[in-house]
């Protein structure tokens, strides 16, 4: 789990990124390797939320794929980590 200091930190180095963007973020660096449905129950957002902000932190180098693993319906999905750049700022 991320400490207080961590969480400052990371409000402070990031402040271009949107509310959601923040919030994605800091949930695949607390879980780890994830899909984009075990964010979004994290989050308990819709699912739909959550695409478009990882898609987003790809993009920006914040998030890079960590593999691929079979969702609860045998469907392939895509994992994600932080990079290993920015791990840095947490």
């Amino acid at each position: 789990m991320l400490q207080d200091t961590s969480l400052q930190a990371f409000s402070e180095i990031l402040p271009h990124l949107g509310a959601r963007q923040k919030q994605v973020l800091k949930a695949i660096y607390v879980l780890g390797a994830c899909c984009n449905q075990r964010i979004a129950d994290y989050l308990n957002w819709p699912i739909n939320y959550v695409c478009g902000r990882v898609k987003e932190l790809r993009d920006k180098g914040l998030v890079v794929e960590a593999g691929r693993a079979k969702n609860r319906f045998g469907r392939a999905v895509h994992l994600w980590r932080v990079s290993e750049f920015k791990e840095t700022f947490f």
